[in-house]
């Protein structure tokens, strides 16, 4: 085991192994207007996706890996310096090679194909490590699939998890179990031994029921928690996750979106949840956050070139906390205020055509609008008891000074105006007397409902 002095740590670490990607496309439109098979070169690697994605979102860190001496390194090299992550401590030999692997599309998904025994990073041993670096980082990271390439390598790994525990460094371990490199009883003692009270573990749903032989998410929570894990996030997929912590259990709702590839999709929830973790102290808004990021990620092809920067995850954050959250609260606190007073009420919320229609390059917007939807029918359900009912309204295009202007463009307007059989957008009166009607007695029967309007657009 090597010492570093001259070296300050960053914030969050990872052991594993990087590799060069080639993912089949046969998707890509030539000048010549013709499609061609071929694959499209990449980098991936779990922890190295894990890394990136956490610096993506803002977070101080860098990596422990062995590189051969080829162009692949070189590749590596570069990107993680474009990224800001620390390369101090990798090391290159002219004894192994980089390892590689190739991503080849199946009926039921991806399937992939290693090129990676006895690779660089495969050698690593437990002489290799920087004490130094890992006690002074706040979070380790690793992966099954940094204790699966070899046992040299997962000596090691045990190694740095054991020094970072002594030296008060977070443990965080991501399942990604990969048959394809060791037998599933293996797999089982060394990834549930790395899981021994360390504090946060991120298991998938599928590699846990193999692992475990359980199949109810809270049971395998359970599992995870037992063997010492303070928090655990089991990843859904697309159905969100299930986070743990403090003896409370929540359910995080996914961030909907059309899936191309989901190769780092996982790596990328686990580096966005570390970064959101130590930026905020908060277990509940990281797992949004990663949630939200990992989401974006699918949308693209690749593994780090799809993982998405913060910008990116903040602006559908922000669309919620505006579009939605914003509504939410203030009604959360008229309806606090008429329960108290004993007395009924109503509620109409201003929703979108938006959350009826999937405009392109408008998928926050969207989706925040079919949020602020779903919002008013669990509001309707709960708060009907109480004599308190809440509508939504979701009008096109209302013909504010400010959208008169942004939609003075004919070459904007005449797409959308094209489908409304009146042939015209909405007024501010259209909206407001709509309002005005759903908050009287008249409406006092229409509760949960969701009222376009819209001249007739969701027709065509």
């Amino acid at each position: 085991m090597t010492n570093h002095p001259d070296i300050i740590a960053p914030e969050i670490i990872a052991i594993g192994e990087p590799l060069a990607e080639f993912v089949y496309r046969d998707d890509v439109i030539a000048k010549n207007g013709q499609t061609g098979e071929f694959y499209q070169q990449g980098f991936g690697g779990d922890t190295s996706n894990a890394i990136i994605a956490a610096s993506r979102q803002g977070a101080k860190t860098g990596y422990i890996t062995a590189l051969g001496d080829d162009p692949f390194a070189k590749g590596l090299m570069k990107l993680w310096q474009a990224e800001n992550v620390d390369t101090s401590t990798i090391k290159l030999t002219d004894q192994a090679p980089t390892g590689i692997y190739f991503v080849n599309p199946v009926p039921d998904g991806h399937e992939y194909t290693y090129f990676r025994k006895h690779s660089a990073a495969a050698l690593m041993t437990a002489e290799d490590l920087p004490l130094d670096y890992i006690a002074n980082a706040k979070i380790l990271h690793i992966s099954g699939i940094s204790l699966a390439i070899s046992h040299c390598a997962r000596d090691a790994v045990f190694a740095a998890i054991n020094y970072a525990k002594a030296n008060g460094t977070m443990i965080s371990v991501d399942t990604n179990l990969r048959l394809k490199l060791w037998s599933l009883d293996e797999a089982r003692k060394a990834i549930h031994q790395a899981m021994e009270n360390i504090d946060i573990a991120l298991p998938s749903y599928d590699d846990a029921t193999l692992l475990t032989g359980l199949t109810d998410p809270d049971e395998i929570v359970s599992f995870y928690h037992d063997l010492g894990a303070k928090i655990v996030a089991l990843k859904l997929g697309g159905d969100g996750c299930r986070l743990s912590f403090d003896g409370s259990r929540h359910d995080i709702a996914p961030h909907k979106v059309k899936a191309v590839d989901s190769t780092a999709a996982g790596d990328t929830f686990a580096g966005a949840f570390l970064a959101q973790i130590l930026k905020t102290n908060d277990p509940k808004q990281a797992a949004r956050y990663a949630n939200i990021a990992a989401a974006l990620c699918v949308t693209k092809y690749g593994a780090a070139a799809a993982i998405p920067h913060r910008d990116a995850v903040e602006t559908i954050l922000n669309g919620y906390a505006i579009n939605t959250k914003a509504a939410m609260v203030a009604a959360q606190e008229f309806s606090k205020a008429l329960i108290a007073a004993n007395k009924p009420g109503a509620i109409v919320n201003v929703s979108s055509i938006s959350s009826f229609v999937g405009f392109a390059d408008h998928a926050a917007y969207c989706a925040s609008k079919g949020a602020m939807d779903a919002m008013s029918r669990v509001m309707a359900n709960e708060l009907g008891q109480y004599g308190i009912r809440v509508n939504c309204i979701n009008p096109i295009v209302t013909m504010t000074e400010l959208a008169a202007e942004a939609w003075s463009d004919p070459a904007k307007s005449e797409p959308i105006m094209s489908r409304i059989p009146l042939g015209k957008f909405a007024e501010v009166n259209d909206v407001a007397n709509l309002i005005v009607f759903l908050l009287s007695e008249k409406s006092r029967m229409l509760n949960a409902t969701t009222i376009p309007v819209d001249g007739g657009f969701l027709a065509r």
